[in-house]
């Protein structure tokens, strides 16, 4: 096990992919902070995460869904890096509320993201590590009145076409990749 942080797993694509290649298993010590630091300085990608989990609200026990109680911003981002990139996380907390929240049985009952998704937090935990709004909002544009099904998202290098198959096509001045953990999922 390699303990790294938030950071390192996100922009150290070299250093992940060695872990990978050894067997290492990643996990992350710092994700809670760094996205909770990150976001008087960078509120609209606090406000995508905050968007994407009260999108998911919980299910009862009778299968209907509540939309009022949806997930965290924080619960977005360890459900990601659990179910998206197979990082183990370790959500450090005071509060008991809050470590029952980002408890293991918590973060296993969350739904899975579509592509989109994904992508979208993606940009959102880069701007948050950056601290810089200006990434995802010249990345993302403003997205608030456009369908989630259709839509084309156009930054530096690179456009994306959201229209179910969440391809990454080239646009001339590059490409962006990016890195997905090989590790198998646990289960």
């Amino acid at each position: 096990i390699y303990q790294g942080s938030l950071h390192s797993l996100m922009t150290q694509e070299d250093l992940v992919e060695e872990l990978v290649q050894h067997g290492v298993h990643y996990q992350c010590y710092d994700a809670v902070s760094t996205i909770l630091n990150g976001r008087e300085d960078a509120p609209h990608a606090y406000s995508i995460l905050e968007r994407i989990g009260a999108k998911h609200g919980y299910e009862s026990g009778g299968g209907t869904r509540d939309a009022t109680y949806g997930y965290s911003p924080i619960q977005v981002v360890l459900g990601y890096l659990v179910h998206h990139r197979g990082v183990g996380v370790i959500p450090g907390t005071t509060d008991i509320s809050h470590l029952a929240e980002n408890s293991p049985s918590s973060l296993e009952s969350m739904p899975r993201f579509s592509p989109r998704q994904v992508f979208d937090i993606e940009m959102a935990i880069q701007t948050l590590l950056n601290k810089d709004d200006r990434i995802v909002e010249s990345a993302m544009g403003d997205l608030s009145a456009t369908s989630e099904d259709n839509v084309v998202i156009t930054g530096t290098g690179f456009t994306h076409g959201a229209t179910g198959n969440s391809e990454l096509s080239p646009n001339g001045d590059g490409m962006v990749a990016t890195f997905f953990n090989t590790l198998p999922h646990p289960r």
